[in-house]
C-alpha cells in the first residue's frame, strides 16, 4: 500500500511540472520573457525568404526576429479600402526598420471604394520613399471591380516609377486577373509541395506556402514566402 502511495505521489509530481513547463513556455511566446528565450530560439527555427504581417499577429518582437534571422524581408500590412489603416501599421514599420529588416508595405483592395481614393490612402500613410521593397496589392475580394483596379495599379505605377506587385491564390489569378498578366506575381497556395498551374503561363516571384508558419518573436502563425527559381530580393527592391 505504501509503494502504492509513493508511486501516485511521483506522477502527481511529475504531472505538476509538465504542467509548469507548458505554462512557462506559453507565458515565454507571450510576454517574450528574457530568460524563456533561449528554449523558444531552439523550438521556432523555420527559414523562409521572407513573412507578411498586419495586426493579426499582435505586437511582434521585433529585436528577437532579427536576432534569430530566419527571414530576410518583411511586407507589412498598412492600408485597405479608401480609409482603413492596419493598427499596427506604424508600430512595425518603425520597429523592424530600427532592426535593418528589409521592409515593404501592401495595400488590401476593396470594391467598396474607387481606386483613386485607394490610392490616395495608400500614400497617406506609406512613406514609400523610405520603403526598401515594391509595394504589393493584395486581391483577395469574391470579384474585383476591374476598372477601379486598373485605375489604382497604374497610379502606384507611377507614382514610384515600376509596376507594384499583385498578391493572389492560383485560382483568384486564373479567374480574374489574367489581363494583369505584365504584373510581378505573388502567389498564395498552401498544404501542398508546389504551386497549382498559372494559365498564360505565368510565371510567379513569391510563393506563399504557409499560413501556419512559426517565426521567434511572434506569438501565433505567420505568413511563409518563398523565391521562385531564377528570383531573388533583387527582384523586389524598389530602386
Amino acid at each position: 500500500m505504501k509503494k502504492k502511495k509513493k508511486n501516485k505521489s511521483l506522477q502527481n509530481f511529475l504531472i505538476l511540472i509538465a504542467l509548469g513547463i507548458g505554462i512557462l513556455f506559453f507565458l515565454g511566446r507571450v510576454y517574450h520573457l528574457p530568460f524563456f528565450q533561449p528554449l523558444c530560439n531552439k523550438i521556432y527555427t523555420e527559414r523562409c525568404n521572407g513573412i507578411d504581417v498586419s495586426h493579426y499577429q499582435g505586437k511582434i518582437n521585433w529585436e528577437l526576429a532579427a536576432k534569430i534571422k530566419q527571414f530576410d524581408f518583411v511586407y507589412i500590412k498598412a492600408t485597405e479600402g479608401a480609409s482603413h489603416v492596419d493598427a499596427y501599421y506604424q508600430y512595425n514599420i518603425k520597429k523592424a526598420r530600427k532592426e535593418n529588416i528589409k521592409v515593404g508595405s501592401y495595400h488590401f483592395f476593396s470594391n467598396k471604394s474607387n481606386g483613386k481614393s485607394q490610392f490616395i490612402n495608400f500614400c497617406k500613410h506609406v512613406a514609400i520613399e523610405k520603403q526598401d521593397l515594391i509595394p504589393v496589392i493584395d486581391i483577395e475580394i469574391e470579384e474585383p471591380n476591374i476598372n477601379e483596379l486598373t485605375i489604382f495599379l497604374q497610379l502606384i505605377e507611377n507614382k514610384i516609377g515600376t509596376k507594384p506587385i499583385i498578391y493572389a491564390s492560383v485560382s483568384y489569378y486564373n479567374t480574374y486577373l489574367q489581363d494583369f498578366d505584365s504584373y510581378p506575381l505573388w502567389i498564395a497556395h498552401y498544404r501542398t509541395r508546389k504551386p497549382g498551374k498559372l494559365l498564360n503561363d505565368k510565371e510567379y516571384i513569391l510563393w506563399q506556402y504557409s499560413e501556419t508558419g512559426k517565426i521567434s518573436g511572434i506569438y501565433g502563425y505567420v505568413d511563409m514566402n518563398i523565391f521562385n527559381k531564377g528570383f531573388s530580393v533583387n527582384n523586389i527592391l524598389l530602386k
